[in-house]
């Protein structure tokens, strides 16, 4: 690849808080989209992006990893840069001269005030610090490079897991990054993020860098939007039943080791585009949304759609779906372009959230709501107070160890783990059905707090699959209210954690049910026993001795309201 910045055609100027950025066209190569990006306000500054088409079953491709080498040659303002870039299948590479924007830690502070973020603070750790002030990414690894997708896998890469494997990691199970939390807690604390914002970008780069995440417009010169493809693109989605099942529409052939899953999007880029409304940081956050977009939609697509379809396989996929929307939203609306190139224009992204939103009201939280007493899913969510929930028949320990109990269960963490920052900042925003989710997410919560108790009531019971919460029986329930349903799950038989502490649960997850509650409470919501459900955890708290998985509490657990 040669260019130079001085002759290559301007498709494109994204205007954002910023500055003025131009999109340049750097020519097509196959399956290759070149482009430069420059910016008035930084004029030293170039960028060069390239875009590689995705692979799918359509055009007869297989999954192996192909990384194709582009020798780049830059020529901009006098001077000559040259980079070498490999670029995967369904993927965009960046490489540049320098950052051209120093970050703002105001318009983060502002973020938070504004409710367009939550707070991450260091105080609403259950652990002393191991020392004050911002910290590196642990892993403390070195500066992004090009021709690198950052490690071996999507198990083992810079970013981190962000394959279906399950466990806790920093780039999942959240709303951010626990990398990009940290910048939010040194924000909010008055210290210089820049001291380690070359952390920040190389995530949102790495990020970028990997297979399949999306696929982009060669024609558009923007991410494709899986259910309602831009004018001249096809609908796309993640081959998840194993091949070919309509023809017109793509389907995107997940690269070898290099899988990912929508229940463990890795959340980069949120801070970096927030931080400096850098249109590639926004680019990162919205082709997360994209392949949200196009995980299962196979499933629940129909001919004729007008609104778009949400995940409703896992909990913790809805909820997902709700960041993943948020964050678009939030970058569409605060970007003007003229031919609405890279990111996606306002009224695509407000359509989406609403749709999302309605869909998943519609066929989860209503029936719910409404649901008849019997032996239903719906009248045992209503019961137990699961907004978004999706009980399955589970099998339990007996305490006596006399076997084993076959009940209906829902996750213990998905709830505080995933949904407490969508359920915070659509609420806030004042949305009056997600109000409504949340604030019978926190009922929810309330209860188990309070009338379950200590690390039972947060993740100690021991069924088989390791991470569930008895809800049911087999057949119509034997309680009739919430509290009913508390004291039913109580008393079983199981093996489980003692209910007046916290002995044995899990610290990361006892640090999210206490956020889930403190946001419910910042966001005006009209909870029964808020107050002593959160009085509660503090005493139980000062009984524990022993928590679970002590290590795995890092910032990206410590959402709490402005």
């Amino acid at each position: 690849m040669d260019a130079d910045s001085a002759r290559a055609p301007v498709i494109d100027t994204l205007v954002t808080r910023s500055g003025h950025w131009r999109l340049l066209d750097a020519g097509r190569d196959g399956d290759l989209s070149r482009y430069l990006w420059t910016l008035d306000e930084a004029p030293a500054f170039v960028r060069v992006m390239v875009c590689k088409r995705a692979f799918t079953h359509e055009a007869g491709d297989d999954a192996a990893l192909d990384l194709t080498p582009v020798d780049t040659t830059v020529r901009h303002k006098g001077e000559t840069y040259r980079w070498n870039l490999q670029v995967a299948q369904g993927a965009c590479r960046i490489a540049q001269n320098r950052e051209p924007v120093t970050p703002n830690a105001g318009w983060l502070r502002a973020a938070v005030k504004e409710g367009r973020i939550p707070a991450y603070r260091r105080e609403a750790s259950f652990k002393p610090m191991a020392r004050a002030g911002l910290m590196r990414d642990p892993r403390d690894l070195a500066a992004y490079d090009p021709a690198s997708l950052g490690g071996e896998s999507s198990n083992r890469n810079f970013v981190g897991v962000t394959s279906g494997q399950g466990g806790e990691y920093p780039s999942s199970r959240g709303f951010l990054h626990d990398v990009d939390a940290r910048v939010i807690d040194a924000a909010l604390h008055d210290e210089d993020i820049a001291r380690t914002w070359d952390q920040i970008a190389a995530h949102s780069w790495y990020s970028l860098s990997q297979p399949q995440g999306a696929v982009w417009s060669a024609a558009n010169h923007v991410s494709v939007d899986p259910q309602f493809p831009q004018a001249g693109d096809r609908p796309w989605e993640i081959a998840n039943a194993g091949g070919r099942v309509r023809p017109d529409v793509d389907s995107v052939i997940p690269a070898e080791r290099w899988s990912r899953d929508v229940s463990h999007l890795e959340n980069t880029g949120f801070v970096h585009w927030i931080a400096t409304e850098d249109p590639v940081a926004g680019l990162v956050v919205q082709r997360q949304a994209a392949y949200a977009l196009a995980s299962w939609y196979e499933y629940r697509r129909k001919r004729g759609d007008t609104r778009y379809h949400a995940f409703d396989e896992q909990e913790r996929g809805a909820y997902n779906m709700l960041s993943a929307a948020w964050k678009a939203r939030d970058v569409s609306t605060r970007t003007a372009s003229a031919k609405g190139s890279v990111i996606w224009r306002p009224a695509r992204t407000a359509k989406m959230a609403e749709d999302l939103i309605a869909d998943l009201d519609t066929r989860w939280y209503r029936p719910m709501a409404t649901a008849a007493a019997g032996p239903s899913d719906a009248w045992v969510r209503n019961l137990a107070g699961l907004p978004l929930s999706n009980p399955y028949p589970g099998r339990w320990k007996r305490a006596d160890g006399g076997g084993e109990l076959s009940l209906r269960g829902s996750s213990a963490f998905m709830l505080p783990q995933y949904g407490k920052e969508p359920l915070y900042l659509w609420s806030r925003a004042g949305d009056a059905r997600v109000r409504r989710w949340f604030a019978t997410a926190a009922r929810h919560l309330t209860i188990r707090v309070l009338y379950i108790g200590g690390a039972r009531g947060i993740d100690r019971s021991e069924d088989l699959r390791g991470s569930s919460l008895p809800v049911a029986p087999v057949g119509t329930p034997p309680f009739t209210d919430p509290k009913g349903w508390a004291a039913w799950t109580k008393a079983l038989p199981i093996a489980a954690g003692p209910t007046d502490r916290f002995d044995g649960a899990s610290l990361h997850t006892l640090t999210q049910v206490r956020g889930t509650l403190r946001l419910a409470k910042g966001a005006g919501l009209d909870v029964a026993e808020l107050d002593q459900a959160l009085a509660r955890i503090d005493a139980d708290w000062s009984r524990t001795m022993k928590p679970r998985y002590a290590e795995l509490e890092s910032a990206k657990h410590w959402a709490a309201p402005e």
